[in-house]
C-alpha cells in the first residue's frame, strides 16, 4: 500500500467528540514505555518515512515540532488504521498543534496495540480547526493517527 502525504481530518460532532471523550483513557507511564520498545513514532521526510530518536519523555515531548529522527528509514510497513487522537492544547492556545507522543499512544485501540509497530500524526489544518468547533470549545484538539503494522 502506498503511503499518502497528507490526510484530511474528518469533521467530528457534538456527539462524536463526547464519544471520544467518554472512551479516551491515559495508560500508565509504564505500559506506554513498554509500547516503545516495539512501537516507533515516525516522521515523514519527503515521503520517506523516519524513526524518531530515543529518548524522550512521552508526557512532555512534543511529537510534531522538536521529532529529531535516525538516519535510516523504516521499510517494510503496512497501513493498519487510522485513528482519531485527542490532545489539549499547549501554552494555553487552542491554534497551535503540539501533541504528544503519550497523547499518540494513548488513543491505539486495545486491539491493534499488539500489531502496532509505527505511527505518523497528522494534525488539523486552518479548515480542520474551523470544523473541530465543539473539541476547541471545550480546550480539546482532534489530530489523525496513521497506524503501520
Amino acid at each position: 500500500m502506498s503511503l499518502a502525504w497528507k490526510r484530511e481530518i474528518p469533521e467530528v460532532t457534538s456527539e462524536e467528540f463526547d464519544s471520544m471523550k467518554a472512551a479516551y483513557r491515559q495508560r500508565p507511564d509504564e505500559e506506554l514505555e513498554k509500547m516503545l520498545l516495539r512501537v516507533q513514532p515516525i516522521v515523514r521526510v519527503y515521503n520517506t518515512l523516519y524513526p524518531m530518536k530515543r529518548p524522550f519523555d512521552v508526557r512532555r515531548f512534543t511529537y510534531a515540532w522538536t521529532a529529531d529522527v535516525n538516519a535510516s528509514p523504516l521499510d517494510g510497513l503496512y497501513h493498519l488504521c487510522e485513528v482519531l487522537t485527542l490532545h489539549l492544547p499547549r501554552h494555553g492556545y487552542s491554534g497551535i498543534f503540539k501533541p504528544t507522543v503519550g497523547e499518540v499512544l494513548d488513543a491505539i485501540p486495545n486491539e491493534f496495540a499488539d500489531r502496532v509497530r509505527a505511527f505518523e500524526l497528522f494534525g488539523p489544518s486552518d479548515k480542520d480547526f474551523r470544523r473541530q468547533q465543539s473539541a476547541m470549545n471545550e480546550g480539546y484538539q482532534i489530530g489523525l493517527a496513521v497506524l503501520y503494522q
